[in-house]
């Protein structure tokens, strides 16, 4: 176990059975806290426990919705006709 992470301390513990519980939904699930209390390092260690990629998403009151989802944007007319 090469984890670098105590996931027996009884918070970190508590914490963890909440975000398994969470992951059972099969939706996203939203992490909110303080900053410095462990919610990434968590994670981290979570994903590579279980051999997951882990995508980390910082968000902020400059976080707009087309930074998550992308935006679609029209694509110039070449006048071949084709759609």
């Amino acid at each position: 176990n090469n984890l670098k992470f105590n996931m027996t301390a009884p918070t970190t513990g508590m914490n963890l059975r909440r975000v398994l519980r969470a992951m059972q939904l099969s939706k996203p699930v939203l992490l909110e806290g303080s900053p410095g209390v462990g919610k990434t390092s968590l994670i981290s260690a979570l994903a590579a426990a279980s051999g997951h990629r882990l995508v980390r998403i910082n968000l902020s009151e400059q976080t707009d919705i087309t930074d998550l989802m992308g935006s679609d944007l029209p694509v110039p007319d070449d006048g071949s006709g084709a759609d």
